[in-house]
């Protein structure tokens, strides 16, 4: 990963671009994360975009239509009943 640094006042002169390690956050990070973006949904301040819903027996199908890139939003997978 890449990242800008800038030491001093100026421009983009002022500025290098270095290598930094990709983060590796923690479980209870992602966990957390989790449960900020569970309740954002549940409060409506995010609402994913559903592109599509299928049946699971549609379920090669679908592959296809995700490998092929012509989702715009999330996928929806459900059960047959």
């Amino acid at each position: 990963m890449k990242q800008i640094v800038i030491t001093q006042h100026g421009g983009t002169d002022v500025s290098e671009i270095r290598e930094k390690p990709d983060p590796k956050p923690s479980a209870e990070k992602v966990h957390i994360k989790g449960k900020a973006i569970s309740k954002g949904v549940e409060e409506g301040w995010i609402r994913p975009h559903v592109d599509r819903a299928y049946a699971l027996k549609q379920a090669s199908g679908v592959h296809a239509y995700i490998e092929a890139k012509n989702n715009v939003g999330k996928i929806v997978l459900g059960t047959d009943g």
